[in-house]
Formats: C-alpha cells, structure tokens, sequence
C-alpha cells in the first residue's frame, strides 16, 4: 500500500512538502519554508510528522520554498540522506547558509528556525544523482529525476514502488527560458502530483516582449535616466543578465550594470560550473567564445559601501538587485533614492504578491511608503509577468495531456484553489483531487 500526504503546498504556493509513505519506508518529496501568507496559517517549526520516522528526501530544486526545512529535518533528529542534483545541492547551500546567517543575526531566539550547523548537516548527509539515472534511495524504492526547466538543477521526480509509479512535476518551468533548457515531458505514472501556480493564466507574454524590453532600457539609459530591476538572486537574476548582455553587446553600450547582491557571486560561480546544464542557446554563445553572463561593464556589488556609492552615482546605469517584490533586500534602498525621479524605469519581472511594495508600483499607486518616509511616484513602472519561473496554464496542461501514461488521479498542488479549479477544467484527465493539507490519499 503507498500513501500520500501532504505537509505543505496544498492550497498555497509555498511550504513544499509531499510524503510517499511506502511498506519500505517513508519519503519525502521537498520540504521547503512557508513564506507570505502562508506562514500565517502554517508552521514552520511544527513539521506535522515525526522527522524519525522519514527514510529519504528527494528535492526537486534549491528554491527557499521547497529546501528550507530540511535543516530543521536534521537539528529535530532526522539521520537519513536528501537526493538531488549537483547544481541543487550547490544552489541550496549558499541559499540555506544566508537564511541561517539572517536568522541568526536578526531573530535572535524568538524565530531562529536554523542554523550554520544544520545547514552543514545537509550538506555532510546530501548525494548527487543525475538526471534520467534510477536511483535505489532505500530498499525497494527507486528515484528518477527529469529536468523541470524551472531552475539550474530542477527536477520533477518519478518514484518507482514495485509495480506503482508516483510522479511529482516540482515547479515546471516557462517555455524558452533564457540558459534553461525547456521542461522534459512524456513522463507517466500511475499518480502525478502537479503544480498549478498560474492555472488561472492561460499564456504569459510571447517571447517577443524582449522588443520592448529593450526599448525600456535604451529609452531610459540615453535619456540619463537609471533601469532598476528587483528580482530573485537565485535563478531569475542571471536570466534576465542573459537578456541584458544581449541588448548590451547588440548596442555597443558602455554603461555600468550593477548587480547589487552579496549572494550574487556565488551564484554565478554555480552556473560556470554547471554549464553542461545550459540549453542550445547558451551552449553556442559559449562555443563562440560568448560568456551569457559576463560582459564589459558589468559590475558586481558586494559591500554596502559599493551599493551607496552606486545609488549615489548620477551617472545612468542599469541595477539588477535582490528583492524581487520589493519587500527587502538592496533594492529597496535604490528605490528610495530614484522612485521619484522621473527619468527612472522600474521594470518589475514575474508575479507581483498582493501587499508588497512591487504589488503597490504595479498597481499604480502615486505614492508608497518606504522604511518609514512616503515617496511620490515619478518613475516609470513596467511589468514583465512573462519573466517568471513558472510555466503558465497552457504550458502545464500541455506538459500533463504529453504524458506517455495517463494517471489514475492527478493531486494539485503549488496554487491557490481558484488556479487549481481553473486548470482542471483545461485537463482531460478529470479525475484530479484538489489535495488538501495533512489528508492521507491511499494509491491503490
């Protein structure tokens, strides 16, 4: 008999955490942080199950949402391995290491749900497995990974239990993504596990938004102004680098472009050396003698002394800098300094959380707050929702109908109710459960 149960993720985006429960033994699928919302109905230091009682964790990719609580898996007394890819595993480390260095500094013991040492833990505990490489994590119970085209390194994963297969899709990737190659499909299973962030969206933007992407940014640079783009360190900042080397080298431009992360050198370290991950695109660059992520002037900000002195510059530039919603990081404080200058661009990439400060320059707001002072609007503000990371609505039903064997039941998961309901009705599999947090699903 296998069950499934889910212990985060089943009506909301994060908090990734599926269980495969086996007459071998227990396996999670992720086990990620509840973030936003959430985090106000959720957890994150009650697991919902015994942490002695897991016999593997597979990840599906490094992203804070599906990895952040496996170091709170081992300081609550878990022993066993975590499985992933290589490019995960590095990923996850400079992601989970910066999350402990903030909670240790700024929580103090009122929230501290990790820290340095169980991060080591992790990493001490963790085995890399190929993609398309069946794996025996405990007897009897066998993974393979498939290139979900979310992240460098993301997976969607196949779980083989003699006869039975169980399949979860982890985050499916937006189709022509810069660096990453697209979602591998056909894979079948008896179950699948899907994730449904934008089922209510039928189709991002085509790819042809790179036209006014770039007339955005040439516009705003000869008219003396600045390009401030917030965005996730992990992943979405080093694909829209890619677009800006692009429109760099295709206009001989000499302006500065700043990455304002302290992560962000780390990162890029990652992507060198996992270029064999790269798609077509960005294999031939390389071939050519064509860094996608290094070009002239481009510069990397890594104290905050560097990070004032480039808000300070009145010379124009393009930041990319962490935060992609506005909510923290280094951008926040080059919004401070330039959000009422009219010859500014604020070009907003993926989903813009109700809320958050992104959310209020999308919505049009004429005036935020920020930190503590209001700021009149004068900027110019652009949304570029095509730039997320996840697959939309036809992506993912198109991704589920290639399956090379239809599932008995499909589980959905990674969405708001309204996105799981408006998906279904796109499948022609109808036999799917709107999963529901902590309910065990027997797989007959």
């Amino acid at each position: 008999m296998i069950r499934y149960i889910n212990y985060g993720g089943a009506d909301g985006i994060t908090g990734a955490c599926h269980m495969i429960s086996t007459e071998y033994g227990n396996i999670l699928l992720d086990c990620g942080l509840f973030q936003g919302k959430d985090m106000k109905i959720h957890s994150n230091l009650d697991l919902y199950f015994d942490p002695h009682e897991i016999d593997a964790v597979v990840l599906s990719h490094a992203h804070i949402d599906h990895c952040g609580r496996v170091p709170i898996l081992y300081e609550m007394g878990y022993k066993g391995k975590v499985y992933g890819t290589k490019a995960t595993k590095l990923l996850s480390e400079v992601v989970l290491e910066e999350s402990s260095r903030i909670f240790e500094e700024f929580s103090g013991e009122t929230y501290k749900l990790f820290n340095s040492e169980n991060v080591q833990m992790f990493l001490d505990n963790y085995v890399e497995i190929n993609y398309m490489e069946k794996t025996e994590i405990i007897d009897n119970v066998f993974v393979e990974l498939f290139d979900a085209g979310h992240l460098l390194g993301s997976a969607s994963i196949l779980v083989i239990v003699d006869d039975k297969t169980v399949f979860y899709s982890g985050d499916i990737g937006k189709l022509n993504t810069p660096i990453l190659k697209d979602p591998q499909k056909g894979v079948g299973a008896d179950y699948a596990i899907i994730e449904s962030t934008y089922g209510s969206l039928a189709e991002h933007e085509s790819n042809d938004f790179f036209d006014k992407f770039q007339d955005i940014v040439l516009n705003t640079l000869k008219r003396g102004g600045k390009c401030l783009i917030p965005s996730a360190t992990v992943g979405k900042m080093q694909e829209i680098l890619y677009l800006i080397n692009d429109i760099f080298e295709q206009n001989d431009l000499s302006y500065k472009v700043y990455i304002d992360s302290p992560m962000s050198t780390k990162i890029i370290d990652i992507y060198e050396k996992c270029k064999d991950l790269y798609d077509e695109d960005a294999l031939q660059k390389l071939s050519e003698g064509d860094d996608p992520l290094d070009f002239t002037n481009l510069c990397y900000l890594t104290t905050k002394e560097e990070s004032i002195e480039a808000q300070e510059s009145q010379d124009p530039y393009v930041v990319l800098s962490g935060g992609g919603m506005c909510e923290g990081g280094r951008i926040v404080y080059h919004l401070r300094k330039h959000v009422s200058d009219p010859k500014t661009s604020i070009i907003l990439v993926g989903n813009q959380v109700q809320g958050t400060l992104g959310w209020r320059l999308f919505k049009g707001n004429k005036e935020v707050k920020i930190f503590r002072d209001k700021f009149e609007v004068k900027a110019e503000i652009y949304n570029f929702p095509s730039l997320s990371g996840h697959g939309d609505r036809n992506t993912i039903v198109d991704y589920v109908h290639s399956m090379n064997k239809s599932p008995k039941k499909i589980f959905l998961v990674h969405g708001d109710r309204k996105s799981q309901m408006d998906m279904r009705e796109h499948l022609i599999n109808k036999n799917v459960e709107y999963t529901k947090f902590l309910k065990r699903y027997e797989l007959r």
